[in-house]
């Protein structure tokens, strides 16, 4: 965009308020510009001038759009169009001017199909086989004819075996590289020559890989138009029911198009297989097998008839049994030239500030490229179009592969933060001809890491019954934002074998994406029964969270742990695990480069069994060595405050069965929404993190102990809940002595327990008033869920969070305890 100012000046009576217009046009002389689209309001501008009472100076600015086009410099000069009042002398600076050429990069204009008729200038009754490009086989010579709503119908003649066909043979080349067509079907089922017999969606289809009237191939759409299909082969007159469907089935399908009068059906072919591109214009060009929103690639070695590459060949066209209706308002077909096949899928940005990222594409083709470009494109939801988002730039880092069966391309597009988008790359061949391919979608946004052992690993588990699911074989995926016409808002990132895949992390990725308002991407490592000595060494380093990192590219914003059980759960006290946690932590940040990192530790969670761990520990030693491992989580958090903080407590989430250490899918759900809101927090957005209301001070009155909260986002307590914490439910009801629902008090440091005869919140809900059976006469140390085995199915719960977010327990006391002064 370039702007210019403009100042005229008027010699005429002042006493007056006067209005002068001013036209451009091309200095004389010169050849530039011509009249194009230079200008912001596409014509010649004109510029309006307003003199008020006493002035005789005024000025206006005129803009240029940046058409894209490099047609070099403007040379303009200004003229009077008019003056009101008349009268006076104008003078005008600058009266000739010069505007550069903002232009970077040539305009891309995709070569239209090679073969293309939407019979819109056919005569109402004309042959359609006169026309260019059609052709008849069996009984289509004279069965078909054009109606007055420009569309084609048989007229009753030879309806079995009627081809009506359009264009040459395709992937006759010998390559199997490919061709696209484009069938307008019309459903609207309105009669043309006054036939009575009823409209038959299922009389009409696509006719694809055409050799003869016995050998084809027939492909639909089912009466809503939303489900194209293969419905049947005919291999020498043998009639092959296919029915391949390719709608994913996790899939809900976009808007309904039952009676439409036009129903478009795009179908690639490359390579054996069939892709259909959606009617928003989505390109959907995915060629290895894999699923893909909305629907999958058919591989057709499995048809009859088409096993072999020089099998899928022919020429397509229609095939109606339904004579009177109209049932095809056109067709295109060209061959395939290029296809976009691979992509990184996300990106984090390249700096924390440079609001942009990096995303690899790939691709095959064919021919002599002599242009390789791109645009970013915002991805719709079903039948509405694309938006651009970033128009189209030169792809100046494109790497060629010739090796293969097919020539394989590459580069890196620049993206903006946000998604989902669609990259469009656009690849001109030496005889000037440019196809267009679209990616599968993409975004860019925040990205975060996790590490530790099992609890960590099974955040990425499938949420079984909670979230629909179809695949275990994927870590995890990004969540690029949410929908409206049922589409999963979330696809994996290309790091598995299956398109599709849903875990507990998405619900980390879903808090954050929310709260930030782009997308964000959290991936879960680990080494399942390990202890941290083991996870943090260079080689488990490297194979986890070294390797995540090398996954994406950009900057890595957030770090989240989950360890402990493993040190726990040994024989000698885990005394080192404060300088291999922080060495750990150190590690991270150096690994990702961001001083800055935040690292949220999820603490050790309970050890739900009434036995020890093994036989070779206690009781007595679990609970001691929990502790040492709680004390090193806060020694972290107090050297590195802002950095290192408290993810969630674990409080409240649900046991598997006979599982003392891991948790249901639902429960590493809710861990991982607590998780996504602390991370979000400490992003500086508006969030109440995932710890819930946080003791922090303990005062004492005779037998009675008042436990101050930071409600943290809470606006009340709850009265005390019961909520299962194991499948089974096998743990009894707690006594109410010594410790009562997880809360434990001591006068002599814990040597011995203060009998609890109550504790409730108090009238404003937002502290804890514990009594003691009596009072101490001294000052009192409180903990609660402490050591290993500690009972959280009977909690006091944080409620009424702003933005509907879900209760939290209240989070533990300190491990450093809190002490009365009294």
């Amino acid at each position: 965009m370039t702007d210019a100012t403009y100042t005229v000046t008027e010699t005429a009576a002042t006493s007056v308020a006067r209005e002068l217009k001013v036209g451009v046009r091309a200095k004389s002389g010169s050849s530039n510009p011509v009249k194009q689209t230079d200008w912001k309001d596409d014509v010649w501008p004109i510029m309006t001038f307003s003199l008020p009472v006493n002035a005789t100076k005024a000025t206006a600015t005129i803009s240029t759009k940046g058409n894209t086009v490099i047609d070099g410099d403007r040379d303009l000069e200004f003229y009077v169009i008019s003056q009101s009042p008349t009268g006076g002398t104008v003078s005008m600076s600058p009266q000739y001017a010069k505007i550069t050429d903002d232009d970077t990069v040539q305009p891309i204009v995709v070569t239209p199909y090679a073969y293309t008729d939407d019979l819109e200038d056919a005569a109402v009754g004309a042959d359609p086989m006169a026309r260019a490009n059609w052709s008849a086989a069996g009984g289509g010579t004279a069965a078909y004819k054009v109606s007055s709503a420009k569309g084609l119908y048989n007229t009753g003649g030879n309806r079995g075996s009627a081809f009506a066909l359009f264009g040459p043979d395709q992937n006759t080349d010998g390559t199997d590289f490919g061709y696209i067509v484009e069938y307008d079907e019309n459903k609207s089922g309105t009669p043309t020559n006054g036939d009575n017999s009823g409209f038959n969606v299922a009389a009409f289809g696509l006719a694809m890989f055409f050799k003869d009237t016995t050998t084809w191939v027939r492909a639909k759409t089912n009466p809503s138009g939303i489900i194209p299909a293969l419905e049947r082969s005919y291999v020498s007159g043998a009639d092959n029911f296919v029915s391949m469907t390719w709608r994913h089935a996790l899939q809900t399908p976009p808007p309904d198009l039952t009676g439409a009068a036009s129903v478009k059906t795009r179908w690639l072919y490359h390579d054996g297989r069939l892709r259909v591109v959606l009617p928003n214009g989505e390109r959907c060009l995915r060629v290895d097998g894999s699923s893909t929103w909305p629907f999958d690639t058919g591989a057709l070695s499995g048809v009859p008839g088409l096993a072999n590459a020089s099998d899928r060949r022919g020429k397509v066209g229609y095939l109606n049994t339904s004579f009177g209706y109209d049932f095809a308002n056109g067709i295109r077909v060209t061959p395939l030239r290029m296809l976009s096949t691979e992509q990184t899928r996300y990106a984090s940005r390249t700096t924390f500030t440079s609001g942009k990222g990096r995303i690899s594409v790939g691709g095959r083709f064919r021919g002599t490229p002599t242009r390789w470009a791109y645009r970013v494109m915002a991805a719709s939801n079903g039948a509405t179009p694309m938006t651009l988002v970033q128009d189209i730039r030169d792809a100046t880092d494109v790497k060629i592969d010739t090796t293969g069966t097919f020539a394989k391309f590459s580069y890196l597009a620049d993206i903006p933060q946000g998604g989902p988008y669609i990259i469009e790359t656009f690849m001109t061949d030496s005889d000037g001809v440019t196809s267009a391919a679209g990616s599968k979608r993409v975004g860019c946004g925040t990205y975060g890491i996790g590490i530790g052992q099992s609890n960590m690993v099974m955040r990425a588990n499938d949420p079984v019954g909670k979230l629909t699911t179809f695949s275990r074989n994927v870590p995890s995926q990004p969540y690029l934002g949410s929908n409206t016409a049922g589409v999963p808002a979330t696809e994996v990132t290309g790091f598995g074998t299956n398109e599709f895949t849903f875990s507990c992390n998405v619900e980390t990725s879903r808090i954050i994406a929310d709260a930030t308002g782009f997308p964000c991407y959290f991936r879960s490592t680990g080494v399942p029964g390990s202890g941290l000595a083991f996870i943090a060494s260079d080689s488990s380093f490297a194979t986890t969270f070294g390797a995540a990192r090398a996954l994406i590219d950009g900057v890595v914003d957030f770090a989240a742990f989950d360890q402990g059980e493993g040190d726990r759960d040994g024989v000698d006290p885990p005394n080192s695990y404060y300088t291999t946690l922080k060495a750990l932590y150190l590690k991270c940040v150096d690994n990702t480069g961001n001083p800055n990192l935040i690292f949220a530790i999820s603490p050790i969670g309970r050890f739900s069994s009434t036995n020890p761990a093994n036989s070779q520990t206690t009781w007595a030693k679990m609970d001691a060595h929990s502790r040492i491992i709680k004390l090193a989580y806060d020694q972290l958090i107090a050297e590195y405050p802002g950095k290192v903080m408290y993810a969630d407590s674990k409080l409240g989430i649900l046991h598997g069965t006979n599982d003392p250490y891991h948790y249901t899918p639902e429960g590493y759900m809710e861990m991982s929404r607590r998780l996504g809101r602390t991370i979000a927090k400490a992003m500086g957005k508006n969030v109440p993190d995932g710890r819930g209301p946080l003791p922090v001070g303990l005062s004492r009155s005779g037998a009675t102990l008042t436990i101050d909260m930071d409600m943290n986002g809470a606006a009340s307590l709850t009265d005390l809940i019961e909520k299962s914490t194991v499948s089974d439910n096998q743990r009894g009801t707690p006594v109410l002595s010594g410790a009562l629902y997880g809360y434990e008090f001591s006068s002599d440091g814990f040597q011995t327990l203060l009998p609890i005869t109550s504790i409730a919140p108090n009238a404003a809900r937002n502290k804890l008033i514990a009594v003691l059976a009596s009072d101490p006469g001294k000052p009192v140390q409180g903990r609660s869920y402490h050591g290993a085995s500690y009972d959280d199915r009977y909690m006091f719960w944080g409620t009424g969070y702003s933005g509907g977010y879900e209760d939290v327990p209240v989070f533990p006391m300190p491990n450093t305890y809190l002490t009365s002064a009294n």
